[in-house]
């Protein structure tokens, strides 16, 4: 069996074990992307809360907070993990995770995955069942 119309998918790294308030991530080139599924994985103790924000931007530089609602963690969640899925036509070209800690919270990793390059000149590879 042959899988056609190939589309290339890459998984970024944003943070791990950050515990600045607040943290901004690297920026996120959408560009040639339908979808980027951004997840932050937190830990939170008596008295902490983490704030996940989604921030884009035209030129990868100046950032301001998109329509996506922000993720609350409340105190003594443990560890936990959340999602952003985001439509790239939703948003400008540039996205980053923005996170807001109190009391020892820590933003334990993040990373996003791109999801179907449109440029992608991969080509789909032969499956066998």
């Amino acid at each position: 069996m042959r899988l056609d119309d190939a589309r290339r998918n890459e998984l970024i790294g944003l943070a791990a074990n950050e515990s600045s308030s607040p943290f901004t991530s690297a920026a996120v080139n959408l560009a040639n992307y339908s979808h980027c599924l951004i997840y932050g994985q937190t830990n939170t103790g008596a008295g902490d809360t983490i704030t996940l924000e989604i921030e884009d931007s035209a030129d990868g530089t100046t950032f301001a907070a998109t329509a996506c609602p922000s993720i609350v963690i409340g105190e003594s969640s443990g560890l936990v993990a959340k999602y952003f899925h985001i439509n790239a036509g939703s948003v400008r070209q540039y996205i980053r995770l923005k996170s807001t800690l109190t009391g020892s919270a820590v933003l334990r990793g993040a990373g996003a995955v791109l999801m179907n390059n449109s440029q992608s000149a991969a080509t789909a590879p032969d499956v066998e069942y």
